[in-house]
C-alpha cells in the first residue's frame, strides 16, 4: 500500500488551497473584523457571530485534511469524522446568521458596494445557496474522498468572494480584481483536476458553475428590476 493510500488519499493540494483561503479571510476581514479598532462603532451582535462562524469554518477546512494526512485509518481520521459530523451544527448556523446578515445589509443599502443593495442581497444569499449545495453534497459523498474533499473544499470557494473583495479594496484595486481572484481558486482545481485524472471532476463543475452563476446573475437577475420590486416586497421593513 502506498503512503498516499495509507493517508487516505490525501493530496497536499487540498491543505494548500484550504490554508491560502483562510489567509485571504482573514487579510480580507482584517480591517473591518479582526483588526476593528476600539474607537469605531460596535457590528452587531449578528455580524459578529456570523464572522466568527466563517473563521471557524475556514479554519476547521484547514484542520480537516491535514487530520487526514496525520492520521491514515487511526485516531486522528476519528477526530476528522467526528468534526465532520459536528460541521453540519456550524453551517446550520453560518446560514442562519449568513440570512440575517444579508437582509441586514440590504436594509442599510449597498454603502461602497459597487453593485445595488438588491444585487448585493441577490449574491449573499447566492452564495449561502452554494454553501449548502456543496455541503450537502461533500457530506452525501462523505464514503467517496475524492469526491468529498472536493466539495467540501468548493465550499469554501464559493463563499470566499466577500474576502477577495474586501482584500483587493484594501490594496487599492479595481473592484473586477475580487472575481480574478476567486476565479484563481477555480482554475487552480479545473488544472489540478485534469493533470491528476485526465479529467475535471463533476464536483469541480459544480462548483465552477455555482461561481460563474454567483458572478453573472449579480450582474443580470440581481440587477434586473425583478429582482429589486421581489427584494423591496420579501426584506424591506414596514
Amino acid at each position: 500500500m502506498t503512503t498516499e493510500a495509507r493517508r487516505g488519499g490525501s493530496e497536499p493540494l487540498f491543505f494548500g488551497m484550504a490554508v491560502a483561503m483562510l489567509a485571504v479571510v482573514v487579510a480580507g476581514f482584517w480591517p473591518s473584523f479582526y483588526g476593528r479598532g476600539a474607537g469605531e462603532p460596535p457590528l452587531s451582535a449578528y455580524l459578529v457571530a456570523h464572522g466568527v462562524a466563517l473563521t471557524a469554518w475556514y479554519v476547521l477546512v484547514v484542520v480537516q485534511p491535514a487530520l487526514v494526512r496525520l492520521g491514515g485509518e487511526g485516531r486522528w481520521v476519528k477526530v476528522h469524522r467526528r468534526l465532520g459530523m459536528g460541521s453540519s451544527v456550524l453551517v446550520a448556523f453560518i446560514l442562519w446568521t449568513g440570512f440575517v446578515v444579508s437582509v441586514e445589509f440590504y436594509g442599510k443599502g449597498p454603502g461602497d458596494i459597487v453593485v445595488s443593495a438588491a444585487a448585493l442581497l441577490f449574491a449573499n444569499l447566492f452564495n449561502l445557496i452554494g454553501l449548502t449545495i456543496c455541503f450537502v453534497a461533500g457530506v452525501v459523498h462523505r464514503r467517496a474522498p475524492e469526491v468529498h474533499k472536493r466539495y467540501m473544499t468548493w465550499a469554501s470557494v464559493v463563499i470566499i468572494a466577500p474576502a477577495t473583495f474586501r482584500l483587493v479594496r484594501g490594496m487599492g484595486l479595481p473592484p473586477w480584481s475580487a472575481a480574478i481572484a476567486q476565479l484563481v481558486f477555480v482554475v487552480i482545481l479545473i488544472l489540478y483536476d485534469r493533470r491528476r485524472t485526465g479529467r475535471v471532476h463533476r464536483p469541480t463543475w459544480v462548483g465552477t458553475a455555482i461561481v460563474l452563476f454567483q458572478m453573472v446573475g449579480s450582474f443580470t437577475i440581481g440587477s434586473s428590476d425583478a429582482w429589486a420590486g421581489m427584494a423591496e416586497r420579501l426584506f424591506s421593513s414596514p
